[in-house]
């Protein structure tokens, strides 16, 4: 078993996932031609190595991997019925019924009933006649059509009520009292259920050691010729570790420039690498506080020509209104409904953002009374209690940005202004 395993294995490893599906495929067909021809044996090997092929395919080939897994497990189940073996072929049939009942698979109903119908054949074979109805019921109720499954069905029910027919005759006078016959049965059913179970357990067992003993002589193989485990890593790390020396190596042509400048100064040397290294960041830290220093510095000129202009262009605007106030007045009232000027609707944002700024600018708003502990704490006056009559004031005292879209919405007259 362990040196078909090993040789299968080997095989699949060799393969990309394409020659494993056509592969897999050949030895079902031959499979098939065996078991037409009464070699269930040889039928045997054939499907448990096709099976082997498909059963770990990558999720890409998930309808080929499901295509095939579901009649080779079938058609293994049904060699094992032949054989005689029905745990096995329960087992086996279990795994299809798996397969079949994950919805993305997309199995059809006549090969999950086929599954359930195998399951049902060696569970009744192997005496377990209550399950084996629970599956046979479920087949008939994917494929309703089916007389085989119908006549298995009513066969295993037909035992069942014999059985219980037979438990009620050895009840005699009895109430509530199993028949020793039948307590028997019982008994040696739990026994042979237990005696195969501590067995498949051992079996599992033998074969998780043989292939740990496996992997360990491949190791120790690989090791004896002299091949490093981690090569393929460490020749795609050799690239950055160049990376990382050139950039070592300019750092100290730096370290020793700058070394040369502060002797020039009169300023002490930086001998070691990694104090040059820890006083390279924090300049280039101070660097960038000073930049942002600079830049709100910029940001703050900027806002505030900004502020100049709309200074301007407020007097521009209520010169151009006192303007056509004057003309209304000189030619009339405008009648009801006029339409605005352009030049007044194109302002309107920039109108909005002025008036804005100037409701904003020096709002502010205050708490309410500090209690002397928690006023003395923020004054930092430490243990001492401060007086009575704090409070915390937050005023704003200048608007850098506004943002969003502006309107003038004109009321009805009969509404009160905003």
């Amino acid at each position: 078993e362990r040196e078909w395993r090993d040789r299968v294995k080997a095989q699949k490893e060799a393969m990309g996932n394409a020659e494993r599906v056509q592969r897999a495929t050949e030895w079902k067909r031959i499979g098939n031609d065996k078991f037409k021809a009464g070699n269930w044996l040889e039928a045997l090997d054939y499907y448990r190595e096709a099976i082997v092929f498909v059963e770990d395919l990558v999720d890409a080939r998930r309808q080929e991997r499901v295509e095939l897994l579901m009649p080779l497990y079938c058609n293994l189940a049904q060699v094992h019925l032949k054989l005689g073996e029905h745990a096995q072929a329960e087992e086996v049939a279990g795994k299809a019924i798996l397969v079949a009942e994950v919805p993305r698979n997309g199995v059809a109903a006549g090969m999950h009933a086929k599954a359930l119908f195998r399951r049902g054949l060696a569970r009744k074979g192997g005496g377990k006649l209550d399950e084996a109805r629970q599956d046979l019921a479920a087949a008939l109720k994917l494929q309703p059509e089916s007389e085989d499954v119908s006549q298995a069905l009513t066969a295993v029910r037909a035992q069942l009520a014999e059985e219980a027919k037979r438990a009620r005759e050895a009840m005699g006078g009895f109430l509530n009292k199993a028949a020793p016959a039948q307590q028997k049965r019982e008994e040696r059913q739990r026994a042979d259920a237990e005696k195969k179970r501590r067995a498949e357990e051992r079996r599992k067992e033998r074969l998780a050691l043989a292939e740990q003993r496996q992997q360990m002589q491949t190791a120790f193989q690989k090791l004896s010729k002299g091949s490093m485990l981690y090569e393929k890593r460490e020749q795609e790390m050799e690239p950055i570790r160049k990376k990382e020396e050139e950039k070592r190596k300019t750092i100290e042509l730096e370290q020793n420039l700058m070394n040369i400048i502060d002797e020039s100064k009169g300023l002490p040397k930086t001998e070691k690498f990694d104090d040059y290294v820890a006083k390279r960041q924090a300049r280039a830290y101070d660097q960038n506080v000073e930049l942002d220093q600079k830049k709100k510095i910029l940001d703050k000129q900027k806002k505030e020509q900004q502020w100049d202009e709309d200074d301007v262009w407020r007097g521009q605007r209520d010169d151009h209104r006192r303007r056509l106030q004057a003309e209304r007045e000189a030619a009339g009232a405008a009648p009801e409904g006029a339409a605005r000027s352009f030049w007044e609707a194109k302002e309107v944002a920039r109108w909005c953002e002025q008036r804005l700024r100037d409701l904003v600018l020096a709002a502010e708003v205050s708490s309410a009374e500090l209690e002397p502990s928690l006023a003395a704490e923020a004054l930092g006056e430490g243990g001492a209690a401060a007086g009575e009559g704090h409070v915390l004031k937050a005023v704003i005292t200048d608007v850098l940005k506004l943002d969003g879209d502006a309107s003038v919405v004109r009321l009805n007259p009969h509404k009160p202004p905003l």
